[in-house]
């Protein structure tokens, strides 16, 4: 990467991840001595025109710009080269992506956070659909949490599309997290697909492994919440019941998202 701009601005200190679009880096303004998280994509293949600037912008960039929440990464610049687009970000310091929280810690979480964390992050995804946006790839991998703050912010913005009523027909984020109708029919809705990723989370975190195989190992017929097996033998009714609605086989029989943050199990939430 040769970006004189981005060079003469921030200085690269350390490589923070990898995903499917693009690395990520912390890097320091050379002026302020901020650090930031800076995202480097080449070749976007998803662009779309920016009204307010008359820029033709990769959608992850054009649909940053657009957000303000508490529990979304925070926007800050982006700059271009011939092949290559850097997206900077907050950088957000005693922050951990909960699969890998889980992994270090070795243990799943408790009912109060974990009702916390899937409540923040349901208010988000209702935060987002009303700018007309759906994240596309909610996983634990894209969830960053603080121990200290007990706060959420959702990250990598790199699937993301703008919600249609039509059904998703193309392969976009981490099939492991897709409901059982795009492996029968090629096709799924918003909110059969989000609730379905949020379900799943919301067990994972409360059991450690995922309640399914993955794609490769079995027919996905097997994904119903009949055959949830339960590994964490403390979950209470509530939080079985919750995540029971959330995977329920057919999609017209799950919860609404609209629905999802009424539920008697996240009010567990307010107590953390």
């Amino acid at each position: 990467m040769h970006l004189p701009e981005f060079e003469n601005k921030y200085k690269m200190v350390q490589r923070l991840g990898e995903g499917g679009f693009g690395c990520v880096y912390k890097v320091k303004n050379r002026s302020t001595g901020i650090y930031y998280a800076a995202k480097v994509v080449e070749t976007p293949v998803r662009c779309s025109y920016c009204p307010n600037t008359g820029e033709k912008l990769p959608e992850e960039i054009s649909i940053l710009r657009s957000l303000r929440h508490e529990n979304v990464i925070r926007y800050v610049e982006h700059f271009q080269g011939d092949r290559v687009w850097v997206i900077v970000m907050e950088y957000l310091s005693g922050y951990e992506d909960l699969y890998e929280y889980m992994r270090r810690k070795d243990r799943n979480f408790d009912e109060l956070r974990a009702a916390s964390i899937i409540s923040q992050t349901i208010k988000t995804v209702c935060y987002l659909r009303k700018r007309g946006i759906d994240h596309r790839d909610l996983k634990l991998e894209n969830i960053l949490y603080s121990n200290r703050t007990k706060k959420i912010k959702i990250i990598d913005f790199g699937c993301a599309s703008r919600i249609s009523t039509r059904p998703y027909t193309k392969l976009q984020g981490t099939e492991q997290y897709y409901p059982p109708e795009w492996f029968q029919n090629g096709e799924f809705s918003f909110n059969g697909g989000t609730v379905w990723a949020i379900g799943l989370m919301t067990y994972m975190l409360l059991n450690g492994k995922a309640p399914f195989p993955s794609p490769s190992q079995r027919d996905f017929s097997s994904r119903n919440c009949s055959k949830i097996k339960w590994r964490n033998s403390n979950i209470s009714s509530l939080a079985k019941k919750f995540i029971k609605k959330c995977l329920r086989f057919k999609s017209y029989e799950r919860i609404h998202l609209d629905d999802m943050i009424k539920a008697k199990w996240l009010k567990l939430a307010s107590f953390v």
